[in-house]
């Protein structure tokens, strides 16, 4: 790759984007909250049984699981709440954003409004299967749909691009 090399791409984060990110960001919380829930309603449960384990473990065990899973559900359903919210307040996620990345840094473009990151502003990359993030920080990231890519080529350039310069040694996936 030359130091030339600049890969542009431009596009229009859809609700449906900002609903994945939200679910890529926030899905191993959800799965901890799940497991911690569980643990402690069973517990909770447990705690007035004396008796054979076995039968504590079914009696305890499936009103906890039940019980985490309805409160699991829930919170899946905030969550989609919350981003949809976020989505229809924030006009600026609905416009076209393009993207230039080189060895120098990455530039965004919102209408008029120019930003420039380097690479060193970055904490992280992600590729999922549909988007990659670069995290600017733990709860903010550069959403990227692999739509906005106009080439298979692109992408990969991209990647080569995002190994080079974090400090991680390769991009991680989901």
């Amino acid at each position: 790759m030359t130091t030339e090399e600049i890969i542009q791409i431009s596009g229009k984060l859809t609700l449906e984007d900002f609903i994945k990110y939200n679910h890529y960001h926030l899905g191993k919380l959800l799965k901890v909250y799940f497991v911690l829930c569980f643990i402690v309603l069973f517990f909770v449960f447990q705690i007035p049984m004396s008796g054979d384990i076995i039968l504590i473990i079914l009696i305890s065990g499936i009103p906890s699981l039940l019980l985490s899973s309805l409160l699991y559900y829930f919170a899946k359903r905030t969550r989609r709440h919350f981003a949809v919210r976020e989505y229809k307040s924030d006009q600026l996620i609905k416009l076209t954003i393009s993207y230039t990345f080189k060895q120098e840094g990455v530039t965004q473009v919102v209408r008029k409004s120019q930003n420039q990151y380097e690479w060193t502003d970055f904490l992280k990359a992600r590729e999922h299967k549909e988007m990659y993030l670069l995290y600017l920080s733990k709860n903010k990231a550069m959403v990227l749909p692999k739509r906005f890519f106009q080439t298979e080529d692109q992408m990969r350039r991209f990647k080569s691009l995002i190994v080079q310069n974090l400090s991680q040694t390769e991009l991680e996936n989901d």
